[in-house]
């Protein structure tokens, strides 16, 4: 098997999967997606410049009089929803949609330090844990 039929028996692997979980009602829909921008804008259509100005990952006229860019690698967030996946839909072809998942959990008010990585995991960083007898000893610089 050479690789090309190695990648294509993992993609079919994969969408099996995705189609049993879907079947068996093991597929945990995602309340939130990580869409960041793949492709340049310029010759689409007014209308799918539009919906990129409405997810922030174009600048629109407000935006360059404050001289803010959003190059093409832009990121943002935005929830699941029908209207939502509709205008996406639309812009498919310029975006990169990935899934924000939360294995951690999902975070709350008082959660702090946390990080969103490019493959859309959310994780919580565990805060600094100091010694107090570090803290009472003087440094010593050798």
């Amino acid at each position: 098997m050479n690789g090309y039929e190695r990648t294509v028996a993992a993609i079919f692997k994969e969408v099996r999967e995705t189609r049993q979980k879907a079947a068996t009602g093991d597929w945990e829909v995602p309340k939130l997606f990580l869409v960041e921008r793949v492709m340049p804008y310029y010759g689409a259509p007014h209308w799918e410049k539009n919906i990129l100005q409405l997810l922030k990952l174009a600048p629109s006229k407000e935006d360059r009089k404050a001289h803010i860019s959003r190059p093409v690698g832009s990121r943002t967030i935005v929830k699941n929803t029908p209207f939502m996946c509709k205008m996406l839909w639309q812009v498919k072809h310029l975006v990169k949609v990935t899934p924000i998942t939360f294995p951690d959990g999902e975070p709350t008010e008082v959660t702090t330090g946390t990080h969103l990585g490019r493959d859309g995991v959310f994780r919580k960083v565990p805060p600094l844990q100091v010694q107090e007898q570090q803290l009472l000893e003087p440094a010593t610089y050798s």
